[in-house]
């Protein structure tokens, strides 16, 4: 399939999500952060730039929907995608070992980072501790679980588009890349 097809289909299906039914499947007032597969997905995907975009624009629409500091979410999001994006470089995206890493990790930055920067940005930050133990991380590893299942998911329609020829191909999976030799034509 087409990658940003792709990308918009799993973009319309996450904000629907985080509109519709993030709040009604909260548990005990953890409700999992859809918009975090999106901008996984693209910075893993495609890079630093575009996953920078991604985070910042997915970020908005979640402080947006919410009732926190507008700016918030889009500045965490925006630092997960860039580190993300840059980390691509240099692991293997297909593997679903490291797809699920990257989604906890990225999970529990964006979610610790938020809960954060709402403490600093808010005029009653009593419990900011007691606020990330018994929010913050609780949604993280929530917002994972949905995160690392649309992760593999996408990464079944995708497949491995890294590389552009078969000599790159080689080299990023660890065989030889010699060139061809070029071909005389006989025509004449």
């Amino acid at each position: 399939m087409n990658k940003p097809l792709i990308y918009l289909i799993v973009f319309v299906l996450c904000f629907l999500l985080q509109a519709g039914l993030s709040p009604a499947i909260a548990i005990a007032g953890c409700a999992p952060n859809f918009l975090i597969i999106p901008v996984l997905l693209v910075a893993l995907r495609s890079g630093v730039g575009a996953g920078g975009v991604s985070g910042f624009f997915c970020g908005l629409l979640y402080d947006l929907m919410g009732n926190g500091t507008i700016g918030c979410m889009a500045l965490v999001l925006t630092i997960t995608a860039l580190a993300v994006g840059f980390l691509a470089r240099g692991i293997d995206i297909t593997s679903p070992v490291t797809v699920i890493i990257v989604a906890l990790v990225s999970s529990v930055f964006s979610e610790v980072g938020y809960g954060i920067a709402v403490m600093l940005t808010s005029a009653d930050a009593v419990g900011g501790m007691g606020a990330i133990f018994a929010h913050s991380l609780p949604t993280s590893l929530y917002s994972a679980v949905f995160a690392i299942a649309a992760l593999l998911v996408c990464g079944l329609f995708l497949g491995y588009e890294g590389a552009a020829t078969g000599a790159e191909l080689g080299k990023q999976i660890g065989g030889r890349a010699t060139k061809m030799p070029r071909m005389k034509s006989r025509l004449k």
